[in-house]
């Protein structure tokens, strides 16, 4: 988990504050400290184009 929490702390200080993905066990370590921690506004998806559209209406409604 330590390389989870460095990965994240990377994320957090370039300004990255939503994250929209579907589930990847290669990635498990990052997606179970989204799922105990709401404060990094990750949203899971079925499908993968399910979770670029969430991108990128999130990315436009801050952008505007």
């Amino acid at each position: 988990m330590p390389h989870t929490t460095e990965f994240l702390e990377a994320l957090e200080a370039n300004g990255y504050d939503f994250y929209a993905g579907v589930p990847c066990s290669l990635l498990k370590g990052v997606i179970r400290r989204f799922d105990e921690e709401p404060r990094w506004g990750y949203v899971s998806a079925v499908r993968e184009d399910s979770a670029l559209g969430m991108a990128a209406v999130s990315y436009t409604h801050l952008t505007l």
